[in-house]
């Protein structure tokens, strides 16, 4: 009775190792970041749009498939975060009287939505 006790302990702890192994968690990610600034003495909206991409790989040692998505979020997801701020916009102009050079501002005051969705692709392997 005991070896079988002992079988089935041995099988188990076996089995429990098996789930742990090394693991890659290889994502690519697209960032959009678009930034609109309102001026608030007009209606005419500027919109500014970025993009970028990467690749990220990441190897863990002696962690479980389910720990992966759990802990380390090797999941396909899309994040967004937004920001409204109002800030003062100096604007130069150049101008040329009589061979000499002036330079002037126009300060005005605009309101500014910044939003930026980043977007993850990730597999495990």
């Amino acid at each position: 009775m005991k070896k079988i006790i002992l079988f089935g302990a041995l099988i188990s702890a076996f089995a429990f190792m098996a789930c742990k192994k090394t693991r890659t968690c290889s994502c690519k990610s697209t960032d959009t970041n678009t930034r609109v600034t309102t001026p608030r003495s007009s209606a005419s909206a500027t919109t500014v749009v970025n993009t970028s991409s990467g690749n990220q790989e990441e190897t863990y040692d002696h962690i479980k498939k389910s720990e992966m998505y759990r802990m380390v979020g090797c999941t396909n997801r899309t994040e967004t975060s937004s920001n409204s701020y109002t800030t003062t916009v100096s604007v130069p102009t150049v101008s040329t009287v009589s061979g000499f050079t002036f330079q002037t501002f126009t300060t005005y005051t605009a309101d500014v939505v910044s939003t930026d969705v980043t977007a993850y692709d990730c597999s495990l392997k």
